[in-house]
């Protein structure tokens, strides 16, 4: 995530492969986001969960909805995109 001229620190941490988290210590923005990878046992499918769970510090706090809304629509387009270039490689 980038705000003009502003710097991020981020933790990001590997748990095994169906799982990542990122810790953001430093920046406008603080908290953190959840990745979790649910396979089937017959890897017919896999879902994608991302839990954000976030703080807009400063005056840009003043924007929190606006900013939220605008990480999780990158989110869901995020997945989508990836969605779509599964099924594509399938056919």
């Amino acid at each position: 995530m980038s705000f003009k001229e502003s710097e991020c620190k981020e933790i990001v941490t590997l748990y095994n492969k169906n799982q990542i988290t990122t810790e953001i210590t430093k920046g406008p923005i603080v908290g953190g986001k959840k990745i979790i990878i649910l396979e089937k046992s017959d890897k017919s499918n896999t879902r994608i969960n991302v839990k954000w769970d976030i703080r807009v510090k400063g005056l840009i706090g003043l924007f929190t909805i606006i900013v939220k809304k605008h990480i999780f629509k990158g989110t869901e387009e995020a997945l989508n995109r990836i969605t779509y270039k599964v099924r594509e490689e399938k056919t």
